[in-house]
């Protein structure tokens, strides 16, 4: 496996293109050599870290520096962006967020139940003498389970009561009296009828092949090709849509770069490349490279802060599930509005600002209606993707099937399994396309096992055997001497795993500065388990 921890002080990755040169950096005397530096045709971005490993700065391509602190449990405390915006996290004695300050002076605070669940989400506005106003934000509730029963929005005070059947597929939202969405399933999770819609059809490889009014017809590789009205869709050997031809003959035109990143989108009304910090969009430029519109995300995945567009920053509110409800402006008023049903189809929006960033954070191509989920395309209209799970059976029976219909509550920002290292506690998400991300560093091991992989034969001294684990919902579970593990996950071994004997491994919670909570399970902050929890994929590779 590559070795992904940093292996120097500092490290620059380049998008796109595909010209590059490598500058060798020195020797570390515990860390092995690699490539720090990749010079492609006009982009580069630069990072470096601490001793902890905690990233503390990524440069942009124009020069500029977003920079990070830390607390002394690892967390991030502080991000600046190169236009000096500062934004502040705090957290609870459990590691749970407990707020989100934006420098336009609008607070994001949040509150948990016992269970370490949102149960509310409030975005005001704090006036210089101390006054604040809700903006937007929304209230959660929850069945035994962990699935959400209501959410009341608080920019509308609408309240929305969620039903399921015993899969926790979503089978019903009502707003009072009123019935706003319905849907049932088949055994496999295709969706057979909807409020509008009475009838889907399928074939054997659980692709849609029809609804009321539309057919759709699929290649050899399981990917959409028509439409009924004209639409046609064109993809290249690695099933990456390429190219979109609406009714009318116009075109949209995709380009990825080596790691599967798409790069470009191209249409009439121009063409758009994106430069990444790691998977997600740092900036869009036009063909000659000039910068159009900056974008400030968070650590981790799909949590855009600020967007500058024209020397004008909009800062992005979210809800529990990572949807951007709402954007500010700089003094703190709204500007933009959104409201999804609850597979992602944008139901209404007010305001005039051009933001791609919608439905659990992910990007909307206006033009095809379709959400560019980096491994593949989704459709919130039929609330599925438009190409095959590239990791076949491991993602589940159906193919095409959104977070098992579960969408109030579950999300998948990229796809496809989760990897952790024995020996550098590292967790990184991976998937064919776009390769391996990090997105946090852990533990496992008590005492000389810790991060020891050549103890892991060795009963509450190793960290947890290599080999492949599923892993189970996430909830409070119990250990056999009746200690409470908050928003925990079992790992169930694959049974070709050699396990030394050894049992009961689990992801979760512990002291993440002097790190002794481990007799061999993996512990991560809560905001990693709850973003582990909360996704689709449900595979687990140790390494």
């Amino acid at each position: 496996m590559p070795e992904k921890r940093p292996c120097a002080p500092k490290d620059t990755i380049l998008t796109p293109g595909f010209r590059y040169s490598i500058t060798p950096v020195p020797k570390f005397p515990d860390r092995p050599e690699r490539e720090n530096r990749v010079h492609f045709s006009y982009a580069s971005v630069g990072y470096a870290w601490d001793a902890a490993a905690n990233l503390t700065s990524m440069t942009d391509p124009q020069g500029g520096a977003t920079t990070y602190t830390w607390d002394t449990l690892n967390r991030v405390a502080t991000l600046k962006n190169p236009q000096r915006d500062q934004f502040t996290f705090t957290y609870d004695a459990l590691g749970r967020r407990t707020q989100l300050a934006r420098p336009n002076s609008v607070k994001t605070n949040y509150q948990y139940d016992p269970l370490a669940r949102v149960t509310s989400l409030l975005d005001q506005y704090t006036t210089n003498k101390g006054a604040t106003t809700t903006l937007d934000g929304a209230q959660y509730s929850y069945d035994a389970a962990g699935n959400r029963l209501s959410k009341t929005d608080k920019l509308t005070n609408i309240v929305s009561n969620y039903t399921y059947d015993p899969l926790y597929e979503l089978t019903a939202v009502t707003q009072g009296a009123n019935t706003t969405e319905s849907y049932s399933f088949d055994a496999v999770g295709n969706r057979l009828s909807s409020l509008n819609v009475p009838s889907y059809t399928y074939n054997s490889s659980n692709e849609l092949t029809a609804q009321t009014g539309v057919t759709y017809a699929y290649d050899n590789n399981g990917n959409l090709i028509s439409k009924t009205g004209g639409t046609t869709y064109s993809w290249d050997f690695e099933n990456r849509l390429t190219r979109v031809i609406l009714p009318g003959n116009s075109q949209i035109n995709f380009k990825y770069d080596p790691m599967g990143r798409r790069i470009e989108k191209s249409s009439s009304a121009g063409t758009v490349n994106y430069i990444y910090d790691q998977t997600n969009v740092l900036e869009e430029v036009d063909t000659a490279g000039t910068l159009v519109t900056r974008y400030t995300q968070n650590l981790g995945i799909d949590e855009p802060l600020v967007t500058l567009k024209s020397g004008t920053a909009s800062y992005y509110e979210a809800d529990a599930l990572g949807s951007v409800t709402t954007l500010s402006n700089s003094s703190g008023a709204l500007a933009k509005t959104y409201s999804y049903d609850s597979f992602g189809r944008l139901l209404s929006s007010s305001g005039t600002i051009a933001n791609p960033y919608g439905f659990s954070g992910r990007k909307l191509d206006s033009e095809t209606g379709l959400m560019y989920y980096r491994a593949r395309y989704y459709d919130p209209v039929v609330g599925r993707f438009i190409a095959e799970d590239p990791i076949g059976f491991k993602g589940g029976f159906n193919f095409y099937e959104y977070t098992g219909n579960n969408v109030t509550n579950a999300i998948d920002p990229m796809g496809l399994e989760w990897w952790y290292s024995q020996a550098t506690g590292q967790v990184s998400h991976f998937d064919p396309e776009t390769g391996f991300t990090f997105v946090a560093t852990g533990y496992a091991g008590h005492m000389h096992g810790l991060n020891n992989p050549s103890l892991q034969g060795t009963l509450n001294i190793g960290p947890i055997p290599v080999g492949n684990y599923t892993i189970a919902p996430q909830r409070d579970n119990v250990t056999t001497n009746r200690t409470i593990l908050p928003a925990s996950m079992r790992l169930i071994p694959d049974p070709k795993n050699w396990m030394f004997g050894r049992a009961g491994f689990l992801i979760h919670g512990g002291d993440m500065e002097k790190r002794t909570s481990s007799n061999g399970c993996i512990i991560l902050p809560l905001e990693i388990r709850n973003l582990i929890g909360n996704s689709n994929d449900k595979i687990l590779i140790v390494y």
